[in-house]
């Protein structure tokens, strides 16, 4: 992640306690070519000035046979899911509750 914030946040979590943490830019990756297995990335990639780059990025740092998962935005096309996705976002986010 680029925000040492959510990591601090991530680092809180018992399930994520055995993982390591690592600060970088999704279009600059810390790691070397060919570095690992998996890569994931959920719900960055439409803040990335530049997404091609991104994934060529994720491939690049991919073992061969590796395999990436990038999870965009999804919108709901059925009307009440819709209804409910927009409400949802009505909510204050995380930050306005602790302050």
């Amino acid at each position: 992640d680029q925000s040492p914030h959510q990591l601090a946040k991530a680092k809180e979590k018992e399930p994520l306690k055995e993982c390591k943490m690592i600060e970088g830019d999704a279009e600059d990756l810390p790691f070397p070519t060919d570095y690992a297995h998996r890569y994931v990335s959920a719900g960055s990639i439409e803040y990335w000035p530049d997404p091609q780059r991104g994934v060529k990025e994720a491939y690049r740092v991919l073992k061969i046979g590796g395999k990436a998962c990038i999870i965009g935005p999804v919108y709901p096309t059925f009307w009440l899911s819709r209804f409910f996705a927009d409400m949802w976002m009505l909510f204050p986010k995380e930050e306005e509750y602790i302050e």
